[in-house]
């Protein structure tokens, strides 16, 4: 949530609804014309959307990493060649690279 307040806009729809939200619910500081749920509303609505953006992109790139991961390399272990998944490569493996890998 905090990362979508470095947006400009929401951080002005913030400050706008709080300034509307004391203006409609305590008058006698000063008397806002429009309902504050208006803004909040809106700023409520663009904020879900872009949660569920970010959702969808990081399910992506979560099976991207699971599909990369899964990839066979091989590797000289101990003096011998085996084939494992890249994400069973550990620290001191030889990883024999192959022409356009």
């Amino acid at each position: 949530l905090f990362g979508q307040f470095r947006r400009v806009a929401n951080v002005y729809f913030l400050i706008q609804g709080v300034i509307m939200y004391i203006g409609w619910y305590y008058p006698y500081i000063y008397q806002s014309p429009v309902h504050p749920w208006s803004t909040i509303g809106t700023l409520a609505f663009v904020l879900l959307v872009t949660l569920a953006k970010d959702v969808f992109e990081d399910i992506d790139r979560h099976r991207s990493d699971r599909r990369e991961n899964r990839k066979l390399f091989t590797v000289v272990r101990n003096g011998k060649e085996i084939e494992i998944q890249s994400r069973r490569i550990q620290v001191g493996d030889w990883v024999k690279v192959r022409n356009r890998e």
